[in-house]
Formats: C-alpha cells, structure tokens, sequence
C-alpha cells in the first residue's frame, strides 16, 4: 500500500470518517476476527452505505495453509448492502493483485459513469470552484506543485516529500501527470477561495480546530493527512455536518 500513500485509521475510528475513499483496505488475521468485531463491521458498513459514488472494501487476511470457511466469508458479507463492492485476499501476493484488480474496476466505472464521478465530487462543476482552483493549474491545465506548495505555506521540498517524490523531480516537472492524484486533495482543499481571501485560508490553516482534534489543518497537511483537510473544506462548503 504505500505506494499509494494510505491513510490508517484504527478501526475503532471508523464511525468517526465523514465518508469512505474509492478503496478501504482492512487487514486482519482471519475471517472469524473480523466478525468478532461486529460493531466495527456494522459501522464500516453503515458508512460504506452513506458514501456517494464508487467504493469497494478489500478484505486482506493473514496467509495460512488451512483453507478459508466460505460460510465465515458470508457472514462478512451479510452486514453490508453494497456486498458486490467487498473483496477478499489472503497473504501479500494475493492482496497485492486483488489491489489492483480492485482500482481497474474503479477506472472503468469512471470511465462508464461519468455521472457517479459528479456525484462522488458534486462541487467539482460549480464555476465558483473551478475558478478558485485555476491558478494551482499551469499552462497544461494540470496541477502545479510549486503553486499549490505557495498557496499552503509549504515549501517545494516538504511538498514533495507529502507527495512521495523527490525534491529534484517535483522541481523539474511541477505539473507532472504522476503526481496529479496526489496534488488532488489539496485543490480541493483550496476550495475555501471561493469564500475566503488567500490571507483567510492561511489564517484558517493554521488555527487550531476541534474537528481535528484540536490541531491546525496545516499541522494534520505536514503530518501527511491532507485528505482529511480536504473534506473538512467540502464539508464547510456544502454545509454538510461534521
């Protein structure tokens, strides 16, 4: 997974998620300690329910020599009503390629329902957005990494570092296609321009707030978390509630 630069989340701090990503990993022993952990199977459905979009959940449990129960397999299966989207793998070289099976079934969904993007992203088409996003975008119309870095207070070097790459590679190609998904999150956190100066935001991102556990949104950025910055600004936008 890191690669991908995962998020982890205790499972007792599902039910404190605003929403589910395109794909939640869960990582257990086996079957059976998934469902003795029934409240947390409950929630991470009822949260998997709630989210707007494509979701999947790929189970990933412990390699083993005795064979899976596939009654236990169902018993997992049961809590959820989206149970088409839950996957199952054993051990590293399983999970790794039911990994990317998973994605390749997010791309073509994408890519045959245009509509469930918008709905996964509903502020993505408001002109407002796309207007106080622009100028983290260069000629290309990609995102830039020396422009979104300039925006946040970071620098080129710390940015790269949150994005996985080097100092010398971000610099040459700032608007490189690789690093687009990962320059996502903080667009849409750059959002909030659209109803606050730019001296605003960074007041904002670096003021203490109690829907990070009373730390900055600057602060929860360098720690690596940008995507719970983002949300926290979707939800603000959309008057959704914490």
């Amino acid at each position: 997974m890191r690669p991908y630069s995962p998020r982890t989340v205790a499972g007792d701090d599902v039910g404190s998620l605003r929403r589910l990503p395109e794909l939640t990993v869960v990582e257990a022993k086996e079957p059976g300690t998934v469902l003795r952990r029934a409240g947390f199977l409950r929630s991470l459905a009822a949260q998997h329910s709630r989210t707007p979009g494509p979701s999947k959940i790929l189970f990933v449990f412990r390699a083993t020599k005795s064979a899976v129960d596939a009654g236990k397999l169902s018993d997992v299966l049961v809590f959820f009503s989206r149970f088409t989207d839950v996957e199952f793998a054993r051990g590293a070289d399983q999970a790794a390629f039911a990994l990317q099976g998973a994605l390749a079934k997010l791309l073509v969904l994408k890519a045959r329902s245009p509509r469930a993007a918008s709905v996964a992203d509903p502020l993505g088409d408001l002109p407002s957005v796309i207007a106080a996003t622009s100028e983290l975008r260069s000629e290309l119309g990609r995102l830039s990494a020396k422009r979104v870095a300039a925006l946040f207070g970071l620098s080129v070097a710390e940015l790269a570092r949150l994005l996985g790459k080097s100092r010398q590679a971000v610099s040459k190609t700032d608007d490189a296609e690789s690093i687009q998904e990962a320059l996502a999150p903080f667009a849409r956190a750059a959002r909030l321009r659209t109803v606050l100066s730019d001296e605003d935001l960074r007041a904002w991102l670096r003021t203490p707030n109690e829907l990070l556990d009373g730390r900055s949104p600057w602060a929860v950025i360098r720690d690596g978390n940008v995507e719970s910055v983002a949300e926290l600004a979707e939800d603000m936008l959309s008057g959704s509630p914490a």
